[in-house]
């Protein structure tokens, strides 16, 4: 396997046979001056004992080794530049590099014959010492060129020994003595090459141990890394899917919704009308589903996005309060809404995440209280970034189990007790508000409820303050809350579902609505440049040519632009800024209610009046 430029060296890259070669040859061409101080003391020293020629002698011979040497080792480093075979280059330097410990020992022999007793012996024994450690130390190295030099070296004394003892008479005692000397010295030159041996073996395993840490290491990462981006394409797997989901259940959702709308509005028996009932509950309930499993999947991917608009947190609690109350009423509940201190009249943060954690909670309290009060107490207070807005929702009702106070906010987490059963839901509705109250600057969590029973949520949530309202917010001031019957406009329907279309124009039926169809988008845009309709509601996932591609036609086309309503199965909020980057003007999702589109329509037709 071909290592990659930016991986570490492996441990034989580092220490294997070649590169130590590399290394103690580098080593010894690059000191080669430097070594010849030692040679310079030497000839001194024999100089001063022996005599000017011995001491020329050892100059010009250890000089001479030097120069074999370290040729013989620029040879075999350029020889392995050229990937020739290392072992030829070791037994060469070996050889060169037993030359040159010969010539050291000659010089050393000289020291010990030109005197065999007294003080020129220590210095040659020293000298014989300290090149003794040198060729040990590079063992680790170079392991037959530190033997030969060992092996050239440690002969140096058995011919002293012998020169001695050849010489007529008795040896004198100092020689003895330095015998004892050699013993010494010897000991001594052994005890610094084997030190310097074995910390080299320490720092081996160290290295390998290290390396192999490393290469863990990096096993560790490249799964970590797979995992990842596995994750990554699971994650964009499931929001591909969620998207696909949402779509094709807001589809057929929309038809039984609506059609339930349009019975609803019928005169209808009793029986009928109960029937009818439950099928709009139904599919409202269906839709409270959804919309929680895709916020809390978006949640968990960390996809789900703020919008950082300024609003009146006091309209926004009190539009809360006339949504939730009919509810409380049909439980015989009294729902109070009490504002404890003072709100700023307009802040900046999510109006619709705001209004949908209080819903959630709200909406637990009425459904989990028979008899009673909701009790939903408001302050605020003035900070350095803004107000932190405080919101307690208190309730009489059920209260939460024991074994439940931990779990409370878990996901999918549901009481054991008949009221929950009841009631349904996905056990989502908690965590969801909680993930978005810390989203939002908050938190969201569960207070003592005291002696009495009923459950108490406290809400805070941090606002930004905002100075004014944005530049636009009144243009659309005197549009009506809905559709005026009078209103004549022309309307055109891009769907490639028929029930769909079918629903639009029964929701048009009593209005003076001229109505188009187009069943996919290239027609929409054919239609559209042939009929110039005022209004287009355009679907986003249509065949031959979809919803968004279709708008950008549109608006490249030299007629007067009609008014784009994006009305799709796809609830992302990316998918609503992809329409509004695409040209659109305004968003509905699906499932449809005939409220929302008339009231659409007279946005549509009042912005349509504004630019005439």
């Amino acid at each position: 396997m071909t290592a990659h430029p930016a991986d570490p060296p492996s441990f034989e890259e580092k220490y294997g046979r070649r590169p130590l070669f590399e290394r103690y040859a580098r080593a010894r061409v690059r000191q080669m001056l430097l070594r010849q101080i030692a040679t310079a003391i030497g000839a001194a020293a024999v100089w001063y004992f022996v005599g000017p020629f011995a001491a020329a002698y050892c100059v010009g011979i250890t000089v001479l080794g030097e120069c074999i040497d370290t040729l013989a080792l620029k040879y075999a480093l350029a020889r392995l530049k050229q990937d020739q075979p290392l072992e030829p280059l070791l037994k060469l330097t070996t050889l060169s590099a037993a030359l040159q410990s010969a010539t050291i020992a000659s010089c050393v022999l000289l020291l010990l014959f030109g005197s065999v007793t007294g003080e020129p012996v220590l210095i040659a024994l020293c000298f014989l010492m300290a090149a003794t450690i040198n060729a040990g130390f590079v063992m680790s190295h170079h392991p037959s060129a530190s033997r030969a030099k060992l092996a050239v070296l440690a002969c140096a004394i058995p011919i002293y020994v012998a020169y001695v003892l050849l010489l007529p008479g008795p040896p004198a005692n100092v020689f003895w003595v330095h015998m004892l000397e050699v013993l010494l010295l010897g000991y001594l030159a052994y005890t610094f090459v084997e030190f310097g041996l074995r910390s080299w073996r320490k720092r081996l395993q160290n290295e390998r141990q290290l390396l192999a840490f490393t290469e863990y290491l990096e096993a560790t990462n490249r799964e970590l890394e797979t995992a990842r981006v596995e994750a990554e394409a699971s994650a964009q797997a499931k929001s591909a899917f969620l998207a696909t989901m949402s779509h094709e259940i807001r589809t057929p959702l929309n038809a039984i919704s609506g059609m339930g709308q349009l019975l609803q509005n019928r005169d209808l028996d009793t029986d009928s009308g109960k029937y009818v009932t439950t099928i709009r509950d139904a599919s409202k309930s269906l839709l409270r589903i959804v919309n929680d499993v895709l916020d809390f999947s978006r949640l968990d991917a960390g996809q789900l996005t703020l919008e950082q608009r300024p609003f009146s947190p006091r309209e926004a609690l009190a539009a809360t309060r006339r949504l939730m109350q009919p509810l409380a009423e049909e439980k015989g509940l009294r729902f109070d809404l009490v504002f404890d201190g003072p709100l700023p009249e307009l802040a900046i943060s999510d109006e619709t995440r705001l209004k949908q954690i209080l819903m959630n909670l709200i909406g637990n309290a009425i459904k989990f209280t028979e008899q009673g009060e909701i009790d939903v107490r408001v302050s605020g207070t003035e900070t350095e970034a803004g107000w932190r807005l405080r919101v307690v929702v208190s309730d009489s009702g059920i209260g939460v189990p024991q074994d439940g106070l931990e779990k409370i906010f878990d996901p999918f987490y549901q009481g054991n007790n008949a009221s929950t059963r009841r009631h349904g839901g996905t056990g989502l509705g908690l965590s969801i508000s909680r993930a978005l109250a810390r989203r939002m600057g908050g938190d969201l969590r569960l207070l003592s409820s005291g002696p009495s029973t009923g459950t108490r949520l406290e809400l805070t949530l941090q606002l930004e303050t905002a100075d004014e309202r944005p530049a636009g917010a009144d243009t659309t001031a005197d549009v009506p809350a809905t559709l005026e019957a009078s209103t004549s406009m022309t309307v055109l329907i891009a769907d490639d579902n028929a029930i769909n279309r079918l629903l639009v124009g029964e929701f048009l039926k009593q209005t003076a609505v001229t109505l188009l169809t187009a069943e996919d988008g290239r027609q929409a845009v054919d239609t559209t440049r042939t009929r110039h309709p005022d209004v287009v509601l355009m679907d986003l996932s249509m065949p031959e040519l979809d919803g968004l591609d279709a708008t950008r036609e549109i608006r490249g086309l030299d007629i007067p632009q009609p008014y784009i309503i994006a009305l799709t199965a796809n609830a992302f909020s990316s998918d609503r800024d992809a329409c509004m980057a695409a040209g659109m003007n305004d968003f509905l999702s699906k499932p449809l209610s005939q409220g929302d589109l008339h009231k659409a329509l007279a946005v549509a037709a009042g912005n349509l009046r504004h630019d005439t």
